[in-house]
């Protein structure tokens, strides 16, 4: 415990603990101390104290940025583009809460970086660039559930791409192209075709059934237009409350994901634009999970 309270990245078994019948039972009690001794630890406090010290270096300098950005921003995950494994480590001795998803070009530091504290290491020799790095570790990180559609994340990188000892960029990103937010609504996340409806009497219910229906105001004249909907994203003034409880309603009758003041969505969808409604984060994105641009190994 005294070792995590150190801010050390890893332990291991010595001496009287390394020999013995139950190899498997004592990693296993060490796992258990280790991982109560972080969850009283105060990753916040450690890096407001350690923030204060002068960095005469750039990579430093944008490792400190990227973690107080990080946690201004919200951010889900600290993403670091590197070739020698430097900055992710930079980043992993301030602690952040947030996981570091560190891609990098050689396998050796690949395998090294799984031995710092925090960080999640991708190996890719394919990555010609920061835009396909990023389709990569944002892949990997999705798949693994570290993050989700929407999220923010902060990325270290350095020009020109793969150099070592070239980092010089910290950038915020979403997770996936946000097109539309809103206010938080009721139902699942659903995929699905855009249908832009101006008046209930403009389309048939065959013709928006299994579609995320886009209305600017809600009343009972649309309930036969969207109770087969996949999702209704409600485009309607802030003073308009008559229209989401009615929304409100049809999502709870029909178990429809139901979004509301979606602000501009009208202008910003397109017809049979194929989008992803997260109502619970208030949030429309283009498409949905994408594959990686370039191969990975994950640990």
């Amino acid at each position: 415990a005294n070792a995590i309270y150190d801010a050390t990245s890893a332990v291991m078994l010595s001496g009287e603990t390394a020999v013995g019948k139950y190899p498997i039972e004592t990693v296993q009690r060490m796992s258990s101390i280790i991982r109560e001794a972080e969850a009283d630890f105060s990753y916040r406090t450690f890096f407001d104290e350690h923030s204060k010290k002068d960095y005469h270096d750039i990579s430093s300098s944008v490792a400190l940025a990227a973690v107080k950005t990080a946690y201004s921003a919200n951010g889900k995950a600290i993403f670091a583009f590197t070739s020698s494994g430097a900055t992710a480590r930079l980043v992993s001795r301030l602690r952040p809460e947030m996981p570091i998803v560190a891609l990098t070009t050689r396998e050796k530091n690949y395998h090294q970086l799984a031995f710092n504290w925090g960080v999640v290491p991708v190996f890719s020799d394919q990555c010609k660039n920061a835009k396909e790095a990023f389709a990569a570790v944002s892949a990997y990180a999705l798949s693994e559930h570290i993050i989700a559609f929407g999220d923010v994340v902060v990325v270290t990188a350095g020009v020109a791409f793969g150099k070592k000892g070239s980092t010089n960029m910290m950038m915020v990103e979403n997770i996936g192209e946000i097109l539309v937010r809103g206010h938080k609504g009721t139902g699942g996340k659903v995929s699905g075709k855009v249908s832009i409806v101006l008046s209930s009497q403009s389309r048939t219910p065959d013709q928006l059934a299994g579609r995320l229906v886009v209305i600017p105001h809600c009343d009972d004249s649309f309930l036969p237009l969207l109770k087969h909907a996949a999702g209704v994203i409600l485009q309607n003034y802030i003073g308009d409350v008559s229209s989401e409880k009615y929304a409100a309603l049809l999502a709870k009758t029909f178990d429809l994901a139901v979004m509301t003041r979606a602000d501009g969505a009208m202008a910003v969808l397109k017809e049979d634009e194929e989008v992803t409604l997260d109502p619970k984060r208030g949030l429309i994105y283009r498409g949905s999970e994408e594959a990686p641009s370039c191969k990975i190994l994950s640990m």
